[in-house]
């Protein structure tokens, strides 16, 4: 039983891997085409290596998304969805507990989520003026 639950994890594991390369290498593509649809005017007002920041952090977090939804999002639901499940046969003060547990869980994430957010794009804003700055005094010189 344990061999064959290591091979569906790691079978898993290795689908879900290929499925977030698949989707950063979309989303550059998609990106570079939605590069192609701006005006000449716009390429100019902006920065190279703005262009491609955006363009590497908006994969990059997609890829680390699934990877954060493989790695915890869904054991712990799965989790969750089961001891629920238990609760619910064991008694009904248990299955209570537990959805008030999750309800709260999810408004103190959120929460931080919205402030962690505001910062990283802060973050990710002075990065594409410091990389707009590098690339275009690199293509300067």
């Amino acid at each position: 039983l344990t061999f064959i639950t290591s091979v569906l994890r790691l079978r898993s594991k290795r689908i879900l891997s290929e499925i977030g390369i698949g989707i950063a290498y979309r989303a550059r593509v998609q990106g570079c085409e939605r590069l192609l649809e701006h005006s000449l005017r716009w390429h100019h007002r902006e920065n190279s290596g703005n262009k491609v920041q955006r363009l590497h952090a908006g994969a990059q977090a997609l890829r680390e998304l699934m990877e954060q939804f493989y790695q915890s999002i869904l054991p712990i639901g799965a989790s969750f969805v089961g001891v629920l499940g238990v609760f619910s046969m064991l008694e009904s003060r248990f299955f209570l507990f537990a959805a008030v547990y999750l309800g709260l869980f999810i408004a103190i994430k959120r929460y931080y989520y919205l402030k962690g957010k505001q910062l990283l794009d802060t973050l990710n804003r002075a990065s594409e003026r410091s990389t707009g700055v590098l690339v275009e005094g690199a293509s300067n010189i």
